[in-house]
């Protein structure tokens, strides 16, 4: 039995449609080059403007942690809540923080611009994305000091847990988020997630692995220290282990193990089989690197290599703001890199454009003949 269309061969060549298999492994390919240039544009957009950023002088870091000081007191003042700043300090109920480069919105802001510069786009709908998205990250990097502030000044024990959760959890999902709104109204890409309730995800998903970690996080820096302490110990470096390892300044940089997991979990577009697959290798990732992290600081730091100074800072660079969206981005790319037309067959739940393009692809040609 045919399929009976008003559409003609001639119309059904015009449109170029596929031919089963070998349009699925030509769709395959392609998003898999337009993936490795994104990747290779992203990762180097990033590593450029990172570090231009540790090179740029003092004063001009000391000026911005200055603006966002300021500006966070005047947040404050204009929600009702009285606080004083001087400088990079601000002051509330008798509790201060610090305002340092790290708090500021600059390193979020260079990875939503290398993600806008790396997608494939027009110029126009990538100046679109940095005037909404840039101010709307330092919106809401304002609003996270604002609250872990509050929080400090009430609950002084709870400080670190909000500082690192919004800090290293939740405002890199917020670079996510913008992102993804951005292809979603900008670009017209179908996303299966929409922002908001891709956010709503997200705080369920990374609550229980958050608490989980904190159980964690010192013993798994207590385990690679172990281990670099016996790997170092033949070339006469004596590896003594830290008394505290607090999470500030010791161990926050693990916690993006709970951003990754949170963002892989909440991703409605992944498959349970993929999800699982996807965890244990990007899980796997970043516990190698986060090793080599280590081992690099204590050659560093500990020991005083020089030489270690330069990989120390790229793998700060890239275990803190580059790997974990660099992961999810690999894992999602099927769903980020969608053209718009192309959506997800009901039936055979594999990329079409349409009806006919289903049949052509399922059943061949000759069933749209007459």
């Amino acid at each position: 039995m045919h399929f009976r269309s008003s559409l003609s061969l001639r119309d059904i060549f015009a449109n170029r449609l596929p031919e089963g298999r070998d349009s699925v492994t030509k769709r395959v390919v392609g998003r898999a080059g337009v993936l490795l240039i994104f990747l290779v544009k992203f990762i180097l957009t990033c590593g450029l403007l990172y570090t231009l950023t540790n090179w740029i002088s003092s004063s001009f870091h000391e000026l911005i942690n200055c603006l966002t000081a300021t500006t966070v007191g005047l947040l404050l003042r204009v929600l009702g809540v009285n606080a004083s700043v001087h400088d990079v300090f601000i002051w509330l109920d008798g509790f201060s923080v610090k305002i340092i480069t790290e708090c500021s919105a600059i390193f979020l802001v260079i990875l939503f611009f290398s993600f806008v510069f790396a997608y494939p786009t027009s110029i126009r709908n990538k100046v679109v994305g940095l005037l909404f998205g840039i101010p709307a990250l330092f919106l809401v990097n304002l609003l996270r000091i604002s609250l872990i502030l509050v929080v400090g000044a009430r609950f002084s024990s709870l400080f670190q847990y909000a500082h690192v959760y919004t800090g290293q959890i939740l405002m890199i999902f917020m670079v996510f988020s913008i992102s993804l709104f951005w292809l979603r109204l900008v670009l017209l890409v179908p996303t299966k997630d929409s922002p908001f309730s891709f956010f709503i995800r997200f705080i369920a998903s990374s609550s229980l692995p958050f608490l989980l970690w904190l159980y964690l996080h010192k013993r798994y820096v207590l385990a690679h220290l172990h281990a670099i302490g016996f790997l170092l110990s033949p070339f006469g470096y004596d590896l003594t282990l830290p008394a505290n390892l607090d999470i500030y300044p010791v161990t926050f940089n693990t916690f993006n193990v709970v951003a990754f997991t949170a963002l892989i979990l909440a991703t409605k577009s992944i498959d349970r089989r993929v999800k699982v697959k996807g965890l244990l290798a990007g899980l796997a990732v970043l516990s190698m690197v986060h090793f080599i992290f280590r081992l690099l600081e204590s050659l560093f730091l500990t020991f005083g290599v020089a030489s270690a100074f330069g990989p120390f800072v790229a793998f700060i660079i890239i275990n803190e703001w580059i790997l974990p969206f660099v992961l999810w981005l690999i894992i999602v790319n099927k769903d980020i890199f969608r053209k718009k037309g192309i959506l997800t067959c009901p039936f055979c739940r594999s990329e079409k454009t349409g009806i006919v393009q289903h049949i052509v692809a399922r059943r061949g040609k000759e069933a749209l003949l007459p």
